[in-house]
């Protein structure tokens, strides 16, 4: 009995010494940690040695979030690099507010981690902010492990050197990063340039549940659309447009056209399409004479568009040089003022080459490599995928620059399409479509489709058109906006013609055209016209345009761009130059001022050279 209250009193103070001693090696040896919670956001921090659970003192930090963790400490630094100089930072404290926790370096940088607030889907924004300290060139790059499984790419997914998916369960997440950055899924590192415009980083579930109408809608070659079905839709639709354009809605006397709202106008756009349709169908010459006499009574509403057809070249070309000048410096500060939507300006990489300038030309190359895809309105979403989709770059640095608003046709257009009883458009805003947008959308989708050989790309866009002309009425006016709501159609807003969409539909080898001749000539010079031009070939003693055309039909050219040349040959003849060429049958002037050579072209034959000596 005696030996076992001995044995009491040596035990119980022995455990306590313990104790006492294995709290305060957990203190000072570094072990304590600190956890937070914001949502889905947990962070978990190595306190500084000797710091209790009150410090905000750390050595390293965990952030998890949604199968995404991000980790910082001797081992994982933030590293910042610049050429040959590279510094490792390590987290030496942390903050938390109300949406966000904020990590700070050593060197005084913070990353911030902001989840997304509202009842959306969950994302995270994380978004690293120097402290002063970092120099202008070079790259910053944090470690990144995902605990949900990355997706693996192929050939025509959305996935960029800047993006990947990831699936947690049956969800599905996407981590971008900012412009020419990259996402390494080996080394797992996210890279960014110091000089960057931005610097944030995204996880976000993807809503699928829309993306599923295109599956539930068009999976198993559902509602295909053959290729005779679809062009004589359209070709049933500029018919209608046609005959408004000839006489239905043509007021002979003014030379004005009917509108579904407004008094009638004079439409320059209307006159070419109607003169380009007409140059197609054998109808010219008494299209011709009507425009002729329209367009004399409204002179100060004609320009470029339709000098091809009309001529008055020396003062159409005085008063587009003078425009594009003023529309330039317009472009060129929004451009500095970081404005996206300049992107929804038509042909915006082949005006700012050909009728800019070298200067904005690189500036919109720029400015197309470092734009933040991720918070783009959805028109000029769908006019950047349409950049890169066109046919007619003015040379392949657009071309390649543009490649990368590719993955807005996954990201933004195709989970923007609604289903409406049988009818397919793609909402601009909630419960909004603008028609106009929906069936651009829906041609871009048909090229993409054809470009990657996918079949359900085009006929989800071939739906999306023929959807846009079904709600056409008997003149060819379609509504300007629809708007929706669950249980269907509510309203209709505005009106336009078939003439604003008709360049769009018609593929009509004889509407006015820029043939660019930048990568030979450089910025400002291209070629304005309607006919074909098979073959160019710019040489040191000789330029040779070999062009196609119909057989004694009259037509205007504009070559802008073009260095005085010694002779000139045209229809096999050297031709001298005339101010007054547009008063004969054919002739051309060459403005030295410009550096412009005008052609007033027609000939008893059906393929000819125009030839500059120099």
């Amino acid at each position: 009995m005696h030996t076992r209250k001995v044995w009491r009193y040596l035990v119980i103070p022995c455990l306590y010494a313990v104790g006492i001693f294995g709290l305060l090696y957990l203190q000072y040896s570094g072990t304590l940690t600190v956890r937070r919670s914001l949502g889905d956001l947990q962070f978990v921090g190595t306190l500084v040695a000797g710091e209790d659970e009150t410090s905000q003192k750390i050595t390293s930090a965990r952030l998890d979030f949604e199968g995404l963790t991000f980790r910082f400490s001797e081992d994982h630094p933030l590293v910042i690099t610049s050429g040959e100089d590279q510094h490792h930072l390590v987290p030496r404290r942390y903050d938390q507010e109300e949406n966000a926790l904020l990590i700070t370096f050593s060197d005084g940088s913070v990353i911030r981690f902001e989840i997304s607030p509202g009842e959306g889907p969950p994302g995270l924004q994380i978004h690293p902010q120097e402290g002063g300290a970092w120099p202008e060139e070079g790259t910053v790059a944090l470690s990144w492990y995902p605990e949900a499984t990355l997706e693996t790419g192929s050939e025509s997914s959305s996935e960029a050197p800047d993006s990947l998916q990831l699936l947690r369960e049956d969800r599905q997440f996407v981590l971008t990063a900012p412009p020419q950055s990259a996402i390494d899924r080996e080394s797992r590192r996210i890279t960014m340039p110091l000089n960057a415009g931005s610097r944030l980083i995204r996880y976000v579930e993807r809503d699928y549940a829309e993306i599923d109408i295109i599956e539930a809608a068009f999976s198993r070659d559902r509602r295909q659309i053959s290729d005779s079905f679809y062009t004589e839709t359209i070709n049933r639709f500029i018919d209608v447009g046609f005959q408004g354009w000839h006489s239905v809605r043509f007021n002979g006397g003014s030379g004005t056209w009917n509108r579904r709202e407004g008094s009638p106008e004079f439409s320059e756009a209307i006159l070419t399409a109607y003169l380009a349709e007409a140059w197609k169908r054998d109808q010219y010459t008494t299209a011709f004479n009507r425009m002729r006499r329209a367009a004399d009574q409204h002179p100060e509403s004609v320009g470029l568009l339709s000098a091809v057809f009309l001529g008055n070249l020396r003062d159409v070309t005085a008063r587009f040089i003078q425009d594009d000048q003023e529309r330039a410096r317009e472009l060129a500060g929004r451009i500095a003022a970081g404005d996206a939507r300049v992107f929804q300006e038509k042909d915006l990489f082949s005006f700012a080459a050909l009728r800019g300038s070298e200067e904005l030309f690189r500036q919109i190359l720029s400015f197309a490599r470092d734009v933040d895809l991720r918070d783009l309105d959805q028109r000029t979403a769908v006019a950047m995928a349409e950049a890169a989709l066109a046919p007619n770059h003015p040379t392949e640095a657009s071309r390649e620059v543009s490649q990368r608003f590719l993955t807005l046709v996954h990201d933004r257009i195709v989970p923007a399409i609604r289903q409406y009883e049988e009818t397919f458009f793609m909402e601009t805003a909630q419960g909004e479509v603008d028609l106009l947008y929906s069936l651009r959308a829906g041609r871009l989708l048909e090229r993409y489709g054809e470009l990657q050989g996918d079949l359900l790309y085009v006929t989800v866009g071939r739906n999306l058109v023929l959807s846009a002309l079904r709600v056409a009425d008997s003149l060819g006016f379609l509504p300007r906006h629809l708007y929706f709501e669950t249980d269907g159609f509510t309203r209709q807003e505005g009106s336009f013609g078939p003439e604003e969409i008709y360049p769009l539909l018609s593929d009509n080898p004889w509407y006015p055209r820029k043939i660019s001749l930048y990568d030979d000539l450089g910025a400002g010079a291209f070629i304005w016209s309607i006919a074909p031009f098979p073959h160019i070939e710019i040489g040191q003693e000789q330029f040779h345009f070999t062009l196609t055309y119909p057989r004694n039909r009259t037509h205007y050219i504009i070559m802008q761009g073009i260095p005085p040349f010694r002779s000139m040959n045209l229809f096999n003849l050297q031709w001298r130059n005339d101010p007054s060429f547009e008063l004969y049958i054919k002739g051309r002037h060459y403005e030295r001022s410009t550096n412009t050579l005008m052609i007033k072209y027609t000939d008893n034959s059906i393929e000819g050279d125009i030839i500059l000596n120099y």
